[in-house]
């Protein structure tokens, strides 16, 4: 992956774009000699969303099966009985 500060990144946002969507270049943006963002390819984002996706469904799939809490001992566990 490549670094570059953002201000070069405005100045040549089209060449960089390019670099991301026909070679695949992965570009990180730093601000002050901070990453602060990423410029990836669409195909590679698709791919972390999906991955996230089915992480989240997993964790709603299991507490769908929990037990839920009475709102009684709801309030109680959150301290406002």
């Amino acid at each position: 992956m490549s670094r570059m500060t953002a201000t070069k990144a405005k100045r040549e946002f089209g060449d960089v774009l390019n670099r991301v969507v026909y070679q695949g270049e992965e570009v990180e943006i730093q601000r002050r000699g901070k990453s602060v963002a990423a410029i990836i390819p669409l195909a590679l984002y698709n791919l972390i969303r999906q991955i996230e996706d089915e992480a989240d469904l997993k964790v709603i799939r299991k507490r769908a099966n929990e037990k839920p809490i009475p709102w009684p001992e709801a309030k109680k566990r959150l301290g406002l009985s």
